[in-house]
């Protein structure tokens, strides 16, 4: 079996050009190969854009030399605000919205992970425990742990 093919990177000069002159939405594939090298420029480079909330990474398929491609999209500036990366999280999972609801009708301990899932109509308890990190990373919801009530969940 012959070894993969090299993982190439478009020129950073031109990417950083095309990124800073593009609209909201807009993309550009910035690497075809199954492996992205960390320290490699273009990586570093959109590795901080996705960092600073400018831009999201996301893989486009594969190209016909069957290589995954990496693509690199502007994101809206207001998505940058705090606020703005609530509302796009929401926009992106519905399901966030749904237990966001459902934790603000909660009183006392908060439900076992399964049943918030039954309740905001979520595949299983995993998609719930996720989503109530991500409530509690973009600081809508606070958790804290009571020996004798359990999980106290409040949403802020």
């Amino acid at each position: 079996m012959p070894a993969p093919a090299a993982t190439v990177y478009v020129d950073l000069p031109i990417l950083q050009a095309s990124l800073a002159g593009a609209s909201a939405g807009q993309g550009f594939i910035y690497a075809a190969g199954e492996a992205l090298d960390p320290g490699h420029p273009v990586v570093r480079f959109v590795a901080a854009e996705a960092q600073a909330g400018r831009a999201s990474l996301h893989n486009a398929g594969r190209d016909l030399n069957d290589r995954l491609r990496r693509k690199v999209v502007k994101r809206d500036p207001a998505d940058q605000c705090p606020a703005g990366q609530v509302a796009a999280a929401i926009r992106a999972d519905p399901g966030l919205a749904r237990l966001l609801k459902v934790l603000g009708e909660v009183r006392g301990p908060c439900p076992s992970d399964a049943r918030l899932a039954e309740l905001a109509r979520l595949p299983d308890r995993h998609a719930a425990q996720y989503r109530l990190r991500r409530l509690i990373d973009l600081g809508l919801v606070s958790k804290r742990n009571d020996a004798r009530l359990g999980r106290i969940v409040k949403v802020l």
